[in-house]
């Protein structure tokens, strides 16, 4: 829940208004200036829409190779506990009812599509994590490389915030990343190249510091559309995957008690803040 908080004020607070005040700057190209800050939108609806038709192709896939390879006990739902949809999802005694089937269009009552259903569960969370992965590699990229070409006087204050920065967005990335069904060495993959790209963003810092100009037309388009596009994936993720999945269309959440819950909002209001606060430095 904190790492959910984390992840939306990042979009919401360091890449949103990063994204307009590039696509405002006077040194954008001129031929973009005329839709201006309006193409923020723009590349931020396209990366929404382009991670749904992915999500959508690659679930439809694993539901048809799911078809394809029945098990021997299909009615067996705890293949399917980690779907979104199956928090609603109650099997009757006589395997012949659902509840909350109208509510759920992905809930059919059909006894052979609990393994598709766990095959697409799979493939759509794994497929989620690493598009989410993309949008944070690409912020981390471009705070990196800002890092790198920072004065003297502003360098130690802007890196102690993107260590924080850095800190709070790698637990909510590694906390997915730690839940994902996939091999520890695939996790590992993933989890070594978030702390490596902003010492890479650095790196490349440092080696154009002579010849870096932030108000150079290019630059500030590049990472206006970086940004824009990196909003798009975070904001799309936040609400449709993870707070939709974990809060308001789990099962199992609505069965916490009234404490936990205003526990779980805290802590994910605690991450908002604790980002919001670091967006006063980075």
């Amino acid at each position: 829940m904190f790492g959910i908080g984390v992840i939306a004020a990042t979009a919401w607070i360091h890449l949103l208004p990063d994204a307009f005040s590039q696509f405002e700057s006077p040194c954008l190209p001129e031929d973009w200036q005329g839709y201006g800050s309006n193409f923020v939108g723009v590349f931020g609806l396209v990366a929404a829409f382009g991670v749904q038709l992915i999500e959508h192709v690659a679930v439809v896939k694993a539901k048809h190779r799911g078809h394809n390879h029945p098990v021997a006990n299909p009615s067996n739902l705890d293949e399917v506990a980690n779907f979104p949809q199956a928090s609603f999802i109650e099997e009757s005694h006589d395997h012949a009812t659902l509840t909350f089937t109208d509510a759920v269009p992905n809930a059919h009552s059909g006894k052979n599509d609990n393994h598709s259903h766990a095959h697409a569960a799979g493939s759509n969370k794994e497929l989620t994590t690493v598009i989410l992965e993309i949008g944070i590699l690409f912020h981390s990229l471009i705070i990196g490389i800002d890092l790198g070409v920072t004065p003297d006087d502003g360098f130690t204050t802007l890196l102690i915030a993107i260590c924080f920065h850095q800190m709070f967005e790698g637990m909510a990335l590694g906390v997915l990343i730690g839940n994902l069904d996939i091999s520890g060495r695939t996790k590992n993959i993933l989890g070594i190249m978030y702390p490596l790209t902003t010492p890479i963003g650095i790196g490349i810092g440092i080696g154009v510091r002579n010849i870096y100009n932030a108000n150079a037309g290019g630059l500030v388009l590049t990472q206006g559309i970086f940004n824009s596009l990196s909003a798009g994936i975070l904001f799309y993720n936040t609400y449709t995957e993870l707070m939709s999945s974990e809060i308001s269309h789990s099962g199992i959440f609505q069965e916490f008690s009234t404490s936990f819950k205003l526990a779980c909002f805290i802590a994910m209001y605690l991450g908002a803040t604790a980002m919001a606060i670091i967006g006063y430095w980075a």
